[in-house]
């Protein structure tokens, strides 16, 4: 089983969203994913994101942590950087 993102990688994963994929973003940073919806769901006795969900533009790609021997963090960084294109699903 991969790992699941500790509150830092999340913070982390949501200043990039923030500051080059947000909703409505430009080309200025290069491609950008117009994430306008990102819910996570955290473990409170772990304090650990275990499952982050992205909509946008009519699309929604799904990480959980029990679906890859990968960390989360390694998998949703490489998703956002368009280096590793991930399976989407239509809303």
């Amino acid at each position: 089983m991969g790992k699941a993102l500790s509150l830092d990688e999340f913070r982390d994963v949501l200043r990039e969203v923030v500051t080059k994929h947000r909703f409505g973003m430009t080309a200025e940073f290069g491609e950008s994913r117009h994430i306008k919806y990102m819910t996570p769901t955290i473990d409170f006795r772990t304090l650990d994101v275990f499952h982050v969900e992205f909509r946008f533009l009519g699309d929604r790609r799904v990480f959980d942590f029990r679906e890859s021997e990968r960390s989360m963090y390694d998998r949703i960084m490489a998703w956002l950087n368009g280096s590793e294109e991930e399976e989407t699903t239509s809303a």
